[in-house]
């Protein structure tokens, strides 16, 4: 069963990565592109940074409202916070991150890269462990797009041995 199971995630990857390749459109439906930017971002956040990545994520943004993630955090950490539209489709992607009041559940903006550019980029120091809500919409796309391809990073300092 368990074999069973194994090759079908196997083949299943490969007909979505090798199937996509072979599209007239690849450069506007695939998400290979966003995803490679990310990989890329991936090494350079975890060996020039020296950070450790604690969450990605890539997806589709259609429209204008805000998509959110959730994370709890620890206090005493800094994280950085990346994400990033793909080129050619958005030219302005804003990123916000909120606060959860353990006490009244109310959430309270932190921070945020409202600048216009197609990816934002926050610090963000915990000064308490709470959950956490990581924002991004996109506030312009590019003439004729209403929708784009986008990856989130999430990282902090990799901890001393």
């Amino acid at each position: 069963m368990k074999k069973s199971l194994m090759t079908a995630v196997i083949i299943f990857a490969a007909m979505i990565m090798f199937g996509q390749t072979n599209d007239a459109f690849n450069e506007i439906t695939s998400m290979q592109p966003i995803l490679l930017q990310l990989s890329q971002e991936v090494v350079s956040a975890e060996t020039e940074l020296n950070m450790e990545v604690v969450h990605i994520e890539a997806d589709i943004l259609i429209g204008n409202d805000w998509k959110y993630t959730f994370r709890n955090l620890s206090k005493g950490w800094t994280y950085l916070v990346y994400a990033e539209g793909q080129a050619g489709m958005v030219t302005d992607l804003d990123l916000k991150v909120k606060r959860q009041n353990p006490i009244t559940d109310e959430w309270v903006d932190v921070v945020s890269d409202t600048k216009e550019t197609f990816g934002g980029i926050c610090l963000l120091e915990v000064t308490e462990g709470a959950r956490y809500a990581f924002g991004v919409k996109v506030a312009k796309y590019n003439e004729g797009w209403t929708g784009c391809h986008y990856f989130v990073l999430i990282g902090h300092a990799k901890p001393k041995p």
